[in-house]
């Protein structure tokens, strides 16, 4: 069974931290819980980074155990969504990220993206995979 809302969840998850970060600014007694919010952030980014992409692209759905992953057109550990609620949307929630905090990290994460993007530009769902587990049914027509 697959979870629509897990990117809506790494959504979520930076519009809480980038508020709390933005309003901690104004409170200098905050500085703890700035803290807190920016250490949660890191760590729901990483997880999605290391856990839930592929090679910087997202479904919109996933398995709980993240074994599987549905896009809009297509079903599969590797094909993913470049459009709609899947990759684009984690692309922008990494850079609020980077604006909001000004760590580089969260910029190379949507550098991972937009190199996800740029490399199913020419179809809707592409297969993100490395050669050694490119299988000719997973492969982008040209």
């Amino acid at each position: 069974m697959t979870s629509p809302t897990r990117i809506a969840l790494l959504v979520s998850a930076v519009v809480v931290a980038t508020t709390v970060i933005i309003a901690a600014r104004s409170q200098p007694d905050d500085r703890a819980l700035r803290d807190r919010a920016r250490a949660a952030l890191r760590k729901a980014v990483e997880f999605y980074r290391t856990k839930v992409a592929t090679e910087g692209g997202y479904h919109f759905a996933y398995a709980e155990d993240l074994s599987y992953g549905r896009s809009e057109m297509s079903e599969g550990p590797t094909r993913v969504e470049i459009q709609r609620d899947g990759t684009p949307l984690a692309g922008m929630a990494y850079l609020e990220a980077y604006e909001v905090t000004g760590d580089a990290y969260y910029l190379e994460a949507a550098r991972d993206v937009a190199r996800a993007l740029v490399k199913g530009g020419q179809d809707p769902v592409t297969s993100l995979t490395t050669p050694s587990t490119t299988t000719p049914s997973s492969t982008r027509s040209t």
